[in-house]
């Protein structure tokens, strides 16, 4: 998930989290329901011709990477089949009708263009430590650069996505820690195209610059357990929004993170809708967890509780005779209740995926998609995902949450039956 220099390199490993806002759709014993919704990939861009079948009926996702398939009972279970990338996954078990958003960790690496553009601040202004970014139509935050002068932007992006939206400019002091001091300048331009192939250019004027207010908000935080380190980024969350793979947010400081009072520094008179964030990445005995965790804006000795890692029971690394009937289980963290199974052939390059609330399941589960070959060596990894989910169409419906968490224990092998 190729993502531009503001985001913390872990962000490529997030897998499985698919966040997207909408109103609650949960719908129950529906045998007339239309089922629609958007497959995106890595930089979260749409992805076409993608297979979405159910109750034997199928459809391919348009450019825009929607799809719509009608007369469907829920719940139901959604097969998903991305040939070009080599991924499949079946969702349980789906209770949610409209307005999904299926992401699939896939990387976009053919077909996109450059779209360059040049930001200029008046050279009165002083040169603070800041970040200039493009947003899309879509609320798609890239090619974020760090302030100066005169910013040069390059956005990579499939060539059948336009990219018109709008540029934005914030600036901030730091001290030598790293953490921010104070907010200086916050500015916004409306209407920009980008033009793939040219030289975009635009100028703020000193008069466009707004005068940015801040708090500062206690945070006490505590660690999970098992923690062997990782790191801890403060991040600004555009629109609340998060959208497959590719994260929405600004990051401002990346340090390593004591327990404890946490103080940052938060700015509260921006001319749009953003929520500060938390983003933790520790590592432990039994793998990773990676938590998004969405921080108010005032407040004193606010508490943010970190989950620890969820653990893997079997089978065990390098496991024998691995057949369809063989159990793979999982011990959850008490955050969410789905979690998504995944098998990789290492000779093929596919991926099968099960995304289900099932504690434990038999690779039988996944014969829509997977057929072990005898005395073969794969590969898997089991998730958790979100925050306060409870369903499969929970996780695909109510993306819009900021707050979310990965627990993935390391990549285990098993062989199967000769």
């Amino acid at each position: 998930m190729k993502v531009r220099s503001i985001f913390i390199p872990v962000f490529l490993s997030l897998i499985a989290i698919l966040f997207y806002s909408c109103e609650d759709s949960s719908v129950s014993n529906n045998s007339n329901a239309t089922v629609s919704g958007t497959v995106r990939g890595s930089l979260n861009y749409p992805l076409s011709n993608v297979t979405i079948s159910t109750q034997g009926k199928s459809t391919l996702t348009a450019v825009n990477g929607k799809f719509s398939i009608s007369n469907i009972s829920l719940p139901c279970d959604l097969f998903v089949s991305d040939t070009l990338h080599k991924y499949q996954i079946l969702y349980k078990n789906v209770n949610s009708s409209s307005d999904l958003t299926i992401g699939l960790p896939v990387n976009l690496n053919d077909g996109l263009v450059t779209y360059s553009l040049v930001v200029n601040l008046p050279p009165s202004t002083p040169p603070h430590v800041g970040k200039v970014f493009f947003m899309d139509d879509e609320s798609n935050i890239m090619g974020v650069q760090d302030a100066s002068n005169t910013t040069s932007i390059n956005v990579n992006a499939p060539a059948n996505v336009p990219m018109k939206g709008k540029v934005y400019v914030i600036t901030y002091t730091r001290n030598p820690a790293m953490h921010i001091t104070n907010f200086n300048y916050f500015a916004t331009k409306s209407d920009v195209t980008l033009v793939p192939g040219t030289n975009n250019g635009i100028t703020f004027g000193q008069s466009e610059l707004m005068p940015v207010t801040e708090d500062t908000v206690n945070y006490i935080v505590t660690l999970p357990s098992g923690s062997l380190g990782g790191y801890y980024a403060y991040m600004l969350n555009f629109y609340n929004k998060r959208m497959s793979y590719y994260s929405n947010y600004l990051a401002l400081e990346t340090f390593q993170m004591p327990s404890g009072n946490t103080p940052l520094l938060i700015p509260n008179n921006l001319p749009i809708d953003f929520t500060p964030i938390l983003f933790s990445y520790s590592s432990g005995a039994f793998g990773n967890a990676n938590q998004i965790y969405a921080l108010p804006k005032t407040g004193t000795n606010v508490p943010v509780n970190l989950s620890s890692v969820p653990t893997v029971l079997s089978p065990q690394d390098y496991a024998l005779n691995v057949d369809v009937n063989t159990t793979f289980s999982f011990q959850k963290q008490p955050i969410s209740n789905v979690i998504t199974y995944t098998v990789s052939d290492s000779a093929s390059g596919q991926k099968y995926a099960l995304c289900t609330t099932d504690n434990s399941i038999t690779l039988s589960q996944m014969s829509q998609m997977l057929s072990l070959s005898p005395s073969k060596l794969y590969s898997y990894e089991i998730n958790q995902v979100g925050v306060n989910i409870t369903t499969v169409g929970d996780l695909l419906a109510n993306a819009r949450t900021p707050a979310s968490f990965s627990g993935t224990p390391p990549s285990r092998y098993f062989s199967t039956k000769p």
